[in-house]
């Protein structure tokens, strides 16, 4: 069973029982299987797991990016009480960039390389937002490669992306999400590609303009460690599921599934250097690969047959706390 909370005024946006089928041929499996969550207004929700999980398709599911193979099988989206899900393709279009937006792992990808960088940041003013003159669009341009830290705009403005290093290329992409002022953000792995120095800047930047413009982000990654520099809560997905579910401080000092303490064992530490890293034993199973009612049955250190036979239900460890484990005692 999936988490499922009623809809309030400060809850932007709301998963519920969401599954994701992938089309294979003349056979369908889930890629994401009845998962439920929420994003406060002004909060950063992480989202964390292996590639595989299901964390990037939930993401373009809420974007209406899915590719062809990909379809919403079950649940609904609900943004700002709407169901995203069963909106037109005219009316995410009109959402999209506007009310919410997304940034990728790799900008140099995602940056038209033919396209100057002020051209590019102030397109989506020129989508969304038709009333506004050029001249004030240029201004607008300006003052969010400012905000995002990149020194003479006006200059910045004139180049082509290859003209500019991979940590500024990050912060263009920053300023184009943010300078329609989104109420939802959702970064997908965007420092992954960035230097640890660089890495930390991003971050600190996210949570600024965050905090600024009381703009929600769902931060999606694979390391906890980047997480917890960034994130308010957590989620932890494994093969299309939600594993555990928690403020982030608390996932780190007091993981309960042992999914998440696998991954937390797996994080770089000072007093660990030349040593191995302890990694989870197995692999992520893919969407034609069999599956145990509790997926993490094949790599877990406590695993019987119970978990093999029957789904674990939501254990609400503590307040705010919930994993999906047989293990664990409820509060």
């Amino acid at each position: 069973m999936s988490e499922s909370k009623t809809v309030t005024s400060q809850n932007l946006l709301e998963i519920r029982n969401l599954s994701i089928g992938i089309r294979e041929g003349d056979k369908i499996y889930r890629a994401v299987d009845d998962i439920g969550y929420e994003v406060a207004e002004g909060e950063i929700l992480g989202v964390v797991g292996e590639s595989g999980c299901g964390k990037t398709v939930t993401n373009l599911a809420i974007m209406g990016l899915l590719p062809d193979v990909l379809f919403v099988s079950g649940g609904q989206i609900l943004f700002e009480g709407k169901d995203l899900a069963k909106m037109s393709e005219r009316e995410r279009a009109a959402m999209n960039g506007r009310d919410i937006s997304m940034i990728y792992q790799e900008p140099l990808t995602s940056l038209n390389p033919l396209v100057k960088i002020g051209r590019q940041v102030g397109e989506p003013l020129r989508i969304h937002h038709k009333e506004i003159p050029e001249e004030e669009i240029t201004k607008r341009v300006a003052e969010s490669l400012r905000e995002v830290g990149l020194p003479d705009p006006e200059v910045t403005m004139e180049k082509y992306p290859h003209q500019l290093s991979g940590g500024q290329r990050q912060r263009v992409m920053i300023a184009m999400a943010t300078i329609c002022r989104p109420k939802l953000m959702i970064a997908d792995e965007p420092t992954t590609a960035l230097d640890v120095t660089v890495q930390a800047q991003v971050l600190r930047l996210l949570k600024h303009i965050s905090r600024k413009h009381k703009m929600s982000i769902i931060f999606i990654s694979h390391d906890l460690a980047v997480i917890n520099q960034i994130c308010d809560r957590v989620i932890i997905m494994y093969a299309g599921k939600i594993a555990e579910s928690a403020p982030a401080h608390v996932i780190m000092r007091h993981p309960a599934h042992e999914y998440t303490k696998g991954l937390l064992r797996s994080i770089p530490r000072a007093d660990s250097k030349g040593e191995s890293l302890p990694a989870i034993p197995g692999h992520v199973p893919s969407t034609e690969e069999y599956r145990d009612p509790c997926p993490f049955a094949p790599r877990c250190p406590i695993a019987q047959d119970i978990c093999r036979q029957q789904a674990p239900d939501a254990v609400q460890i503590a307040k705010d706390h919930v994993a999906y484990c047989h293990f664990l005692r409820a509060e």
